[in-house]
């Protein structure tokens, strides 16, 4: 059987059929566990995290150049924009997420960083509380001198 494509009907898109699986999820946890789903209201980026916060934002700006060159004009993997959203990430959800998906950009698309910024990366990732391998599992391209 074919369907047919109608301008004006809704259609369910990915997002759509997410929302669905969490919505069913959700009824199914809360009937079968009701008190294991009450979840604490999310809360903006905490204040405390400042310093971090600059210091992410400072590495991603530092480098933004290169992000959107290699994320923009990438032939498979273009992924315009990117640079803004890091950016957003580290200033209105958490420095924390915005550096790990810094630093998975950086391995994504192999771009080259200096043994200096590589550092400066061990230290941010020990001022989170990060185990040595999250900012360097062997995946980051360390241009040596």
């Amino acid at each position: 059987m074919r369907s047919e494509f109608v301008p004006d009907e809704r259609w369910i898109d990915g997002r759509d059929w997410l929302r669905q699986i969490v919505d069913v999820c959700e009824e199914r946890i809360r009937r079968d566990e009701p008190r294991s789903h009450d979840l604490p209201p999310v809360t903006p980026c905490d204040p405390d995290l400042g310093d971090l916060k600059d210091a992410v934002l400072a590495e991603v700006r530092a480098f933004a150049p290169e992000l959107a060159r290699a994320t923009a004009d990438h032939p498979y993997l273009s992924v315009p924009d990117v640079v803004p959203a890091l950016e957003r990430l580290v200033t209105e959800v958490d420095p924390d997420l915005g550096f790990r998906l810094f630093l998975r950009v950086l391995k994504a698309y192999l771009i080259y960083i200096s043994e200096s910024q590589h550092l400066r990366y061990r230290e941010l990732g020990e001022r989170f509380g990060y185990h040595e391998l999250v900012v360097d599992d062997g995946t980051l391209q360390v241009m040596p001198r």
